[in-house]
């Protein structure tokens, strides 16, 4: 997923884009990502002169295909809702800080070292599983369909376990 050389991030922005385009019809799902993940890709395909597809550009004004599930939970809740952690926490979903470090700043995928990269992949792993549930209590999966993806999820996480880019038991959470 991350490259490290240097044409890395402006190839991998272009295959994310060109997914986007192929793949109309898909949600960008991130837990609080209008306020750093959805900025820094549009800045970071400026900084290459690529064009944003229209999809990235209605997400980072919020609209859809983004669903940010920290402002969904916030209009549920009527306060702001907390932390990615404490969300998980509360939900049983894996822990997105297995590695040990709390918080981590990136300017750009490239600048990620290993150690982030695996915590950055655990939050999205939660993410993943946080929005699987959202699916199910706004009715838009019901139970079979939660089920059957949270199995997809888990064996996917059980592939990165094996390769030892998550922290191992991540798979048992989901």
């Amino acid at each position: 997923m991350l490259q490290r050389h240097a044409n890395g991030e402006k190839k991998m922005l272009q295959a994310f884009f060109q997914a986007m385009e192929v793949y109309p019809d898909a949600r960008i799902v991130t837990f609080d990502g209008l306020r750093l993940e959805l900025a820094m890709l549009r800045a970071r395909a400026l900084t290459y002169r690529l064009a944003a597809p229209a999809p990235l550009v209605a997400a980072t004004m919020g609209q859809p295909p983004h669903i940010d599930l920290r402002r969904a939970l916030s209009a549920v809740h009527g306060e702001e809702a907390p932390h990615l952690e404490a969300v998980g926490a509360v939900l049983q979903l894996p822990d997105g800080t297995a590695a040990g470090l709390k918080t981590a700043t990136i300017v750009s995928p490239v600048n990620i070292n290993a150690s982030f990269a695996g915590i950055y992949l655990s939050k999205a792993i939660t993410v993943a599983a946080l929005f699987l549930h959202h699916e199910l209590y706004s009715e838009r999966l019901d139970a079979a369909e939660h089920q059957s993806s949270c199995s997809n999820l888990r064996t996917a996480v059980q592939c990165l376990e094996s390769r030892r880019q998550v922290p191992a038991g991540l798979a048992q959470q989901i």
